[in-house]
């Protein structure tokens, strides 16, 4: 589940429950089930969803969890997987990690369906929440503030403490990174990232970079689309299809798809904000209407652009584009023949290809089987 789709949730229950405790991954070292940022939403009930990596380690942080409701007191639990295999244990990453078990009350959860607006408007979203204060803080452990382009909603107490915290959000946006920061109460330059055991004197603040879904634009509906359409919305992207034959693009063959765009193809792709954010997989049904369609987006900013077809063929368009006046940089972004080479023949095989590259683009490796990595 990812992050967006757990605040979409937790907007849901807004209207249904009083509280919910929230676990939140803050820090992780080594490698870890999950990334930084990671949620596991816990109901009164003691049902959850989301997860933190699964296991020994998200079984104990549900314990914490139904404490956390008992005493409404945040807690920060460390979460353990390096242990000797010799001993026999369950863990298999060998990493650690820092889990922040904070209870939401109806206040906080009366925030999220903003965060969940802010989101379908493509607008960047950072939660600052508070994990530690010294004596004196303005601002108690379990404080929140939503920081956006709009006006924060919260505050940290302090007009000096929230205006370093607003330019620090800034540029976390930017790096896209969510990290533990230390800010001082004296006004002193914040500490990013902040030590693991704190800073004396300072409010320890976790500040969570919220982003929009990635977007997967496919364009063509043949066979290789059906699979791709299907597995891309499981893996979290907001899934749009085009094609210009009505028999194709319908929501009876896509029901997973958030938006199917019928008509021409290059009229239909200028229709779509393209960004860092944005993968496009050419996979029409014929070569010229790949290349005119790789024509109008290669020129933007985009997380990944692939291109089905040979590597003979793949050459000549490079060539037809580069004596147009297409940069070779450019041309160099795009991935063609499009996916990592695992043997796929089937439709089904091919998706997996193509979103392992697809993957591999957003959140960096080497395509190597993990066997083989040092």
């Amino acid at each position: 589940m990812e992050k967006r789709d757990v605040f979409t949730r937790l907007s849901s229950l807004a209207q249904t429950e009083r509280q919910v405790v929230v676990a939140t991954i803050v820090r992780a070292y080594g490698s870890t089930p999950r990334e930084v940022g990671a949620k596991m939403v816990v109901l009164e009930n003691g049902e959850f969803f989301g997860t933190i990596g699964g296991g020994c380690g998200e079984a104990e942080v549900w314990q914490q969890a139904r404490r956390v409701f008992r005493s409404a007191t945040p807690r920060t639990v460390h979460v353990d997987l390096t242990e000797d295999p010799d001993k026999g244990g369950d863990a298999i990453c060998g990493g650690r990690m820092d889990v922040f078990i904070d209870l939401w009350g109806e206040g906080d959860l009366a925030r999220v369906p903003g965060i969940v607006r802010l989101l379908d408007e493509g607008r960047g979203v950072s939660l600052a929440t508070v994990m530690e204060a010294p004596a004196g803080a303005a601002a108690a452990p379990g404080t929140h503030v939503v920081l956006s382009e709009s006006e924060p909603i919260g505050s940290l107490g302090d007009a000096l403490l929230d205006a370093q915290l607003h330019r620090q959000a800034e540029a976390l946006q930017r790096e896209r990174k969510s990290v533990v920061a230390a800010f001082p109460l004296d006004g002193g330059a914040p500490t990013v990232p902040a030590p693991r055991h704190g800073a004396e004197g300072a409010l320890e603040v976790f500040v969570e970079v919220i982003e929009r879904p990635p977007v997967l634009v496919i364009a063509g509906a043949g066979h290789c689309a059906l699979p791709l359409a299907k597995m891309g919305k499981l893996l979290g992207f907001y899934v749009i299809v085009l094609d210009d034959r009505p028999e194709c693009a319908t929501r009876e063959r896509f029901p997973d798809a958030d938006e199917i765009l019928l008509g021409d193809l290059e009229r239909e792709v200028e229709k779509i904000p393209m960004d860092r954010r944005t993968h496009v997989v050419l996979v029409t049904r014929g070569h010229k209407l790949d290349e005119a369609i790789l024509r109008k987006v290669v020129r933007n900013p985009l997380g990944y652009v692939g291109m089905i077809g040979s590597k003979r063929r793949v050459r000549a368009v490079f060539r037809d584009m580069e004596r147009d006046g297409f940069a070779p940089e450019h041309l160099a972004r795009v991935s063609s023949p499009i996916g990592l080479d695992i043997g796929a023949e089937t439709p089904e095989e091919i998706a997996v290809c193509i979103l392992a590259e697809v993957i591999m683009a957003r959140k960096g490796g080497t395509g190597l089987p993990m066997s083989r990595k040092p």
